[in-house]
C-alpha cells in the first residue's frame, strides 16, 4: 500500500482486497454444479427425483437443448 504525500491511500490500491485471497473466491456460488456422465445415469436420476424438480429441470434442460429434453422424456416414459 503506498500513500500520497497528502497522506491518502494511492487510488489504486484502494479497491484491492485485504487479502490474498481474490473476490471470486470470497463469492458463494449460486448454484452447485454436478457433473454426470452417462444417459442412463441421468434417467436414473430424474426417476428418484420429486416431480416438481424433474419437470423443472426437464424445462431448463428444454431451454438449452430441446433434442436432448426430449429424448430423456422419452427415456423416462419407456421405463417403469
Amino acid at each position: 500500500m503506498t500513500y500520497q504525500r497528502n497522506g491518502r491511500v494511492d487510488s489504486e490500491q484502494q479497491n484491492e482486497p485485504k487479502s490474498n485471497m481474490s473476490q471470486e473466491t470470497l463469492e458463494e456460488p449460486k448454484e452447485k454444479l454436478y457433473r454426470v456422465h452417462g444417459f442412463e445415469q441421468i434417467i436414473e436420476m430424474l426417476h428418484i427425483a420429486d416431480p416438481e424438480f424433474r419437470n423443472s429441470l426437464l424445462r431448463r434442460i428444454e431451454n438449452q437443448n430441446p433434442e436432448l429434453a426430449l429424448s430423456l422424456k422419452k427415456a423416462l416414459s419407456k421405463t417403469p
